[in-house]
């Protein structure tokens, strides 16, 4: 279920002010490749990938 659009600042408050909190990215593979994944380590966490779709070949 789609819940709206978070902004990369509110992401980054939620995954820092509660320890529960993650951060799920449903880029395509390639998206991921061009673009790159978030680096967390910054604040002792890291991305779980789920790819929400295959891209067509």
């Amino acid at each position: 279920m789609y819940a709206g659009d978070v902004t990369p600042h509110a992401a980054y408050e939620a995954l820092t002010a509660d320890p529960d909190a993650v951060l799920i990215d449903v880029r395509t593979r390639p998206e991921l490749v061009y673009v790159g994944i978030p680096d967390l380590s910054g604040i002792g966490k890291r991305v779980v990938v789920v790819e929400w779709t295959t891209y067509p070949h």
